[in-house]
C-alpha cells in the first residue's frame, strides 16, 4: 500500500512523492539520501523549479516518456526522476534512478507505471 508526502507547494504545482506505508521516507527521498551533496542540491532545485514554474522547456532537463501516457522524467546528469500529473496542479514523483545507457530501462518504466496505477486506485484518477 502507498501514501504520499507533499514535498513543496509552489505557484504552479503541489509536488508529491509516493511512499510505501511501511516506510517513513518516500522512494524519492531514499534515492536522494544515496547521492552526494552536490547532486542532492541539484535535485532539490529542480523540484522547487517544477513547483514554482512548471515543467522545464528544455528537452535536456525534462521529457515525456514515449509510449507512456502521463509519464515524464526530470533529468539531472545521469539521474532521472520519474513523475506524472494527478490533476492540473499536482505533480507526483514515483521514484528516481541512475541511468546507465541511452534507453530508460523497462524495469524502471514498469515500476513508475505500477506506482501510478496504485496511486490512482488509492486516491482516484485526475478526472474522477
Amino acid at each position: 500500500m502507498i501514501d504520499y508526502k507533499i514535498l513543496i507547494t509552489g505557484e504552479r504545482f503541489e509536488v508529491r512523492a509516493i511512499r510505501r506505508l511501511q516506510h517513513d521516507e518516500s522512494l524519492l527521498k531514499q534515492y536522494l539520501g544515496s547521492l552526494d551533496l552536490s547532486d542532492r542540491k541539484k535535485f532539490l532545485r529542480a523540484i522547487r523549479k517544477l513547483a514554482e514554474y512548471g515543467t522545464p522547456r528544455s528537452s535536456e532537463k525534462h521529457r515525456k516518456l514515449q509510449g507512456h501516457d502521463n509519464l515524464y522524467e526530470l533529468k539531472i546528469k545521469r539521474h532521472r526522476l520519474l513523475f506524472f500529473f494527478a490533476g492540473e496542479r499536482i505533480a507526483v514523483f514515483t521514484h528516481a534512478f541512475a541511468k546507465h545507457s541511452d534507453k530508460t530501462p523497462q524495469s524502471e518504466l514498469d515500476r513508475a507505471v505500477n506506482l501510478r496505477t496504485e496511486y490512482y486506485e488509492t486516491f482516484g484518477t485526475p478526472d474522477a
